[in-house]
């Protein structure tokens, strides 16, 4: 735990609760796992502007990645982090039109709902235990995610195969589902 001595700032979490119509104050903080004897816990810290966990964010010419064409690194409030990892995948996610009958149909190469689900997973269930970042690499059609940490402890991939989940950071993902920016039943849909 940090000292509640400590400077931690909120300013990015206050405005993501605002725009939801969500109070958060030291009471919010205290009932949302924020504070724990009088002292920050880990969870205040993700949600902090000070937090140096992060996102790096990378288009690459090519699929060897020897070229960057555009590179971002992102850290503080991990509520604010992922809007803006969406909005530099959604910055470099293609658009094709094509006319079906009288009509034209807009087509992203990624459907902004996938890459929102990715990266709230990616965010959501990350081992802060570990230090790095997440990474997030596009070149042509491909993109990749790759969030820190290992199958959660107790689980196989033969169970993971079968559709078994478990939720390794469970105050975050409590925060998550109460601002509405995902779902607690592990069906990979926000």
């Amino acid at each position: 735990m940090i000292s509640m001595r400590q400077d931690l700032t909120f300013d990015d979490a206050e405005g993501v609760f605002a725009e939801r119509g969500m109070e958060f104050g030291e009471g919010q903080m205290v009932s949302l796992g924020m504070i724990r004897d009088g002292m920050f816990t880990n969870l205040a810290y993700l949600l902090s502007d000070q937090c140096t966990h992060g996102i790096k964010l990378a288009l690459f010419g090519d699929e060897f990645k020897n070229s960057f064409i555009d590179c971002e690194e992102v850290s503080g409030c991990v509520l604010t982090q992922l809007g803006r990892a969406c909005a530099f995948v959604d910055r470099y996610n293609g658009k094709r039109s094509r006319i079906a009958g009288m009509y034209r149909r807009d087509e992203r190469d990624y459907p902004p709902e996938a890459i929102w689900e990715v990266m709230v997973n990616a965010v959501a269930h990350r081992d802060y235990a570990l230090d790095g970042s997440t990474m997030v690499s596009m070149s042509g059609d491909c993109m990749s995610v790759s969030s820190m940490g290992s199958i959660p402890q107790g689980l196989g991939s033969d169970d993971v195969a079968m559709g078994i989940t478990s939720c390794r950071n469970e105050g975050l993902v409590s925060i998550l589902y109460r601002l509405g920016m995902m779902e607690t039943y592990g069906t990979g849909h926000v």
